[in-house]
């Protein structure tokens, strides 16, 4: 059989969820023989990890097609010329991305996020099949409005062959049969390592608002008003200085220096994981939410808000072994009241959650189920 050559296009080079779930999933295609150029805007995590692959790359621009923010009189002022560099960024990068499909003749054109839609126009001016992964709500979790609307939007979905990362992902942009749900491959680097669990609560990704970095601290703080002996690690980058300082301003006024800690982003997550009591993730509207299934795989408990993509991967659990597989929580009120059952959970109970959400990433996010489904999906356009 003839293999397809897919050009693949990358929102971003770092090192976050999307990319990660994306490169094990070209990475076995390239394995199945698969030919794969990538886009991407510039340097980073990701063209590092392309080298050691061998998968070709070339850095291009490939702005995001969204409406610019109004925070301010400022914006506002600047909002018709942030519009136009907009559209001139947007038909720049098209015309160079025309000429690489001229010159590199894919077969299919493939985009990670859904936040970026230069993919889409692309193919169709060279009819070509678009497969399009939604990973986003886009407006609640970052705030995202397109550039042309909700509406066409969605139009542009329903003339590519989308791929989403959760059933709530699908409804929520009303996909319909139009697309296919596949959850995203979660790979274990190195074997599951069984280390001594310490008294540390974690949070792993971006520290932002919508994230839920304060109400993470916020139930730390009222948690650590009756329990003295945990503390409380943020993992992650967070780009706004002006909302970390307040971050660590709350701490220091609750006198709690020694016991919530700001470590940046660390290479070594999935070793927090596995010392960790308990990881916290309290994103407002998570897509799919693959720190849940990696901690949950490096055997680490979650306490998840109860919606979004979190909230389904509990559900898988549930449906799958007829129990919780981790700790839910909409209030922070009820956050408080998980950190505390955490505390005082015994040990059997405490294991058998691990061994059961173990199992729910086994059987529904391993890497060869994921691969199947793709490479089903790559031969009917086929």
């Amino acid at each position: 059989m003839s293999f397809p050559r897919i050009l693949a296009l990358f929102s971003n080079p770092y090192r976050d969820g999307s990319t990660i779930s994306t490169l094990e999933t070209i990475k076995g295609l390239k394995e199945w023989g698969a030919e794969i150029l990538v886009v991407v805007r510039e340097e980073g995590f990701l063209t590092e990890e392309l080298r050691k692959l061998k998968i070709k790359y070339i850095i291009s621009s490939l702005p995001f097609w969204q409406l610019p923010p109004i925070k301010n009189c400022k914006d506002r002022v600047k909002f018709f010329p942030r519009i136009a560099k907009i559209i001139y960024r947007e038909n720049d990068a098209l015309r160079k991305l025309n000429k690489i499909i001229k010159d590199w003749r894919p077969s299919i054109i493939y985009t990670n996020v859904s936040v970026i839609d230069i993919g889409y126009k692309a193919a169709r001016k060279s009819h070509l099949p678009h497969i399009w992964h939604i990973r986003e709500y886009g407006d609640l979790d970052f705030e995202i409005k397109p550039m042309t609307g909700k509406k066409r939007l969605h139009e542009k979905l329903m003339q590519s062959y989308c791929v989403c990362i959760t059933k709530d992902l699908k409804k929520y942009h009303h996909l319909g049969e139009r697309a296919e749900v596949i959850y995203n491959p979660i790979v274990q680097d190195k074997e599951t390592k069984r280390l001594q669990k310490e008294n540390v609560i974690i949070f792993v990704g971006r520290i932002t608002e919508n994230k839920g970095a304060t109400e993470v601290i916020e139930s730390f703080i009222a948690f650590s008003s009756t329990n003295n002996e945990y503390e409380l690690v943020l993992l992650g980058r967070c780009n706004d200085n002006d909302y970390l300082n307040y971050l660590k301003k709350l701490v220091t006024e609750n006198g709690l220096e020694n016991r919530i800690h700001f470590k940046g982003q660390v290479e070594n997550v999935s070793e927090w994981m596995q010392k960790a009591k308990a990881i916290i993730v309290a994103s407002k509207a998570e897509g799919f939410g693959r720190i849940t299934a990696e901690a949950m795989l490096n055997r680490c408990l979650v306490i998840g808000k109860d919606s979004a993509g979190t909230k389904e991967q509990f559900d898988n659990g549930r449906e799958l072994w007829n129990k919780e597989i981790g700790i839910r929580y909409t209030t922070q009120k009820e956050l408080v009241s998980g950190l505390h059952k955490i505390a005082d959970m015994s040990d059997s109970e405490y294991k058998d959650i691990l061994d059961h959400a173990y199992l729910t990433v086994e059987q529904l996010y391993n890497q060869q189920n994921h691969l199947n489904k793709i490479k089903d999906l790559i031969k009917s356009l086929k």
